[in-house]
């Protein structure tokens, strides 16, 4: 058949229970080219799946002028949550597109897809950020593991309390952590090894509820398990990969990383340093059945991961993957024993974790609270001299290369975090946000609304405020502001430099039709 259409597909082509669960597309863009010497008009494009694991898709591609190309976006493809949730091993399939009119067959195109079971952890190469789905602190045999570090933190603090960050004590944090590694003492898991790479090819997990029932697993179903039950009690975990290992960790403040994975050893090496002391890794194997290591030796066997740099893969910051919308795959467990539950005896007391000691050289700055001055009559002077033309930005704002719009939902809030007269850092948009500007050039948060919302209220925690530019463009604009508003100190001695919360669109008159 003669192709008069050339269509290629920019899709998902592996497709499991946890992408489906966090809202990622199959099919993402669809380019049509006509390939022919005449306009084609009335063309329909057709999506199918084979396996029916979603549905089909149709929908009209606009006039086509010789040798044109355009883009369509396919919306609202439903993926069946029963058939992916229901897979027990992986499936072929494909995706084929048509491009008809009428019953004549313009183009077709066939695409594979590989289905996976729900269970089917697909490495750190692809979308390494879904890693924290297979992390499930909701499930109820989660509990009893809860209960038992609680008599831990009883018999330490004489409070079985977990706190989480309120006491903003990182001693206190690690020994909440202390006391959940020697729950999972007690839970006596043996240790499975995993498969060869897997850290970049993937393998099949053992979900947290089905270590506890099987009581075995590999060093990532083990590292899972322990940020299951971190975030459980509040606390801020963390996932690490070097090769061919995984271990598990925690912000020891209420902190998160930048973006949801950084790949930068440095960027541990710098915060488990002593005197900084702001995250807290763990040696997940060290908790196994066999193994006698206390809660200080899993810290350091984990730090000795990090001793080369060649080896290390990314660290994965859970708190900043959930403030991005990845959630907890749903886990169907079965009654009547669908897991066989295995015992390999008490563990022996003597083998279980004592407190560790604190760490050294931990303070808190104290945040100065002020009062506002009052208005001087200077103040007063400086205001009456305000230019009241079109020419004051404050008057009339333009977007352009002397202005940055801050990523917020919340207006309030975001004056709120600045009248505490703390520092934030800014950063470029995350890597997972793709924003789009609107004939004002200014960056759209409708669409993105409660996403925006939970991002910026998690990253006002870490002292980071985000913009909607990349890396490059907030570096020219931030060098470009910082010297025009230390050219105006210098000269003027007035500080140009302000901050806008809330625009209102205004005319001049009645009659001006300009805004």
């Amino acid at each position: 058949m003669e192709q008069k259409i050339r269509i290629s597909c920019l899709y998902t082509p592996q497709m499991h229970y946890a992408m489906q669960q966090n809202g990622i597309p199959v099919i993402r863009s669809l380019r049509l080219e006509n390939l022919t010497d005449a306009v084609l008009s009335g063309v329909q494009i057709h999506a199918r799946f084979a396996p029916a694991f979603a549905a089909g898709w149709n929908a009209p591609a606009p006039d086509l002028a010789p040798g044109e190309i355009t883009e369509l976006h396919p919306e609202g493809i439903a993926v069946s949550t029963d058939y992916l949730g229901a897979m027990t091993e992986k499936v072929a399939g494909s995706l084929t597109v048509q491009a008809l009119a009428g019953e004549e067959v313009l183009a077709e195109e066939h695409f594979p897809i590989e289905l996976l079971t729900c269970d089917q952890w697909t490495g750190t190469l692809v979308m390494p950020e879904l890693t924290a789905a297979y992390i499930t602190p909701n499930l109820p045999q989660i509990v009893p593991v809860i209960g038992r570090a609680g008599q831990f933190l009883q018999e330490w603090n004489g409070d079985p309390a977990f706190t989480a960050y309120q006491t903003q004590d990182p001693n206190q944090v690690r020994r909440q952590m202390a006391a959940l590694y020697a729950a999972l003492q007690a839970e006596n898991i043996a240790y499975t090894v995993p498969p060869a790479s897997f850290e970049q090819t993937g393998q099949r997990l053992r979900l947290p509820h089905t270590v506890l029932a099987q009581k075995s697993g590999t060093c990532l179903d083990l590292a899972l398990l322990f940020a299951a039950c971190a975030e459980a009690v509040g606390l801020h975990p963390l996932l690490v990969f070097v090769e061919g290992h995984a271990f598990a960790g925690c912000w020891l403040e209420e902190e998160t990383f930048a973006d949801c994975t950084v790949d930068d050893v440095t960027a541990l090496t710098k915060r488990i340093a002593a005197g900084m002391d702001s995250i807290c890794l763990v040696e997940c194997t060290d908790f196994t059945a066999g193994h006698a290591v206390d809660f200080e030796g899993a810290e350091r066997d984990a730090r000795t991961h990090l001793e080369n740099p060649d080896a290390f893969r990314m660290v994965l910051d859970v708190r900043r993957c959930r403030a991005s919308g990845i959630r907890p795959v749903p886990v169907r467990v079965e009654e009547n024993g669908q897991y066989r539950m295995i015992d390999y005896g008490q563990r022996d007391e003597a083998d279980l974790t004592s407190v560790p000691g604190d760490l050294s050289g931990i303070g808190r700055p104290q945040t100065p609270t002020g009062q506002a001055a009052p208005v001087t009559r200077l103040e007063l002077w400086e205001r009456k001299l305000l230019d009241l033309s079109l020419r004051n930005s404050l008057l009339n704002f333009r977007p352009g290369t002397s202005s940055l719009q801050l990523m917020t939902e919340d207006l309030s809030t975001l004056e709120d975090e600045m009248a505490r007269g703390e520092a934030f850092r800014i950063g470029a948009v995350p890597q997972e946000l793709h924003p789009v500007q609107n004939e004002n050039r200014i960056f759209d948060t409708e669409q993105n609304r409660e996403q925006i919302r939970a991002f910026a209220a998690e990253e006002y925690k870490s002292h980071r405020l985000r913009t909607f530019l990349t890396e490059s463009a907030l570096e020219q604009i931030l060098k470009k502001l910082h010297r025009q508003a230390k050219l105006s100190l210098e000269e003027n001695g007035a500080n140009t430099l302000f901050l806008a919360l809330g625009f209102l669109r205004w005319y001049e008159n009645d009659k001006s039709v300009r805004p």
